[in-house]
């Protein structure tokens, strides 16, 4: 699993880039192609001080876990009574229990985080075999 962390960018570049589109008569596109930057983000920046009057990145809202570290434990007993649970299963089961609806992708968080496994298909695989053809 792979968590990217975006980190903003420098004040001073901020500061730089709306000075820059304040004393010029630039439009955000050249003054974003100038500082090599995207032109929403001389948007925002801009929108950003004449709103608050500064140019400080906000904080990055990060959602709450659907389980609690304090309830992994519960989540190894819900795993360890039926071992070949599938995520839909085991969110199903979560739900029933908890009252807390989650996704198959939060199931699979936690279980991760929880430091259990999961197999990777809810079925095997049907063997086909293809119909023969009579000529009438």
């Amino acid at each position: 699993m792979c968590i990217r962390y975006v980190m903003a960018l420098s004040q001073d570049l901020r500061h730089r880039v709306v000075d820059c589109y304040h004393c010029g008569k630039e439009s955000y596109q050249k003054v974003a192609h100038r500082f090599n930057i995207g032109i929403c983000s001389v948007r925002r920046w801009v929108a950003l001080e004449k709103e608050t009057g500064f140019l400080k990145p906000r904080p990055i809202n990060v959602a709450k876990p659907k389980i609690p570290p304090a309830q992994y434990y519960l989540l190894r007993q819900l795993v360890a009574e039926k071992p070949d649970r599938t995520l839909d299963e085991l969110a199903f089961e979560w739900e029933k229990r908890f009252k807390v609806k989650m996704g198959n992708s939060s199931m699979s968080r936690s279980l991760i985080k929880a430091g259990l496994t999961l197999k990777k298909r809810p079925f095997a695989v049907a063997c086909r075999i293809p119909k023969q053809i009579t000529k009438s």
